[in-house]
């Protein structure tokens, strides 16, 4: 399960979350996420699915921005996490 990659060059990118689980897994991750670090969220069409983005000022966050707030990553992750293994569990 992928919930978000950090690049070298710093950005975050959390569109490839739920891959492997559920849209709307995908969607409700990058909600509270947005929600914690200030932004909003974008969705992109990947053929057959939909991708959720986190922005920043409409932009991709870069690490940077959100250091001070990686605690609230870990907040998101410790409430999200739960309802992935009940869906994973079902499926």
């Amino acid at each position: 399960m992928n919930l978000g990659i950090i690049q070298r060059d710093g950005q975050v990118w959390t569109s490839e979350a739920g891959m492997g689980s559920t849209e709307d897994f995908g969607r409700r991750y990058s909600e509270a996420l947005a929600s914690t670090w200030g932004g909003t969220v974008d969705s992109m069409s990947w053929g057959s699915h939909t991708k959720w983005q986190v922005r920043l000022g409409g932009k991709t966050p870069r690490v940077e921005s959100i250091a001070n707030r990686l605690d609230a990553w870990a907040e998101v992750l410790h409430r999200q996490l739960p309802q992935l293994a009940a869906q994973t569990r079902e499926a």
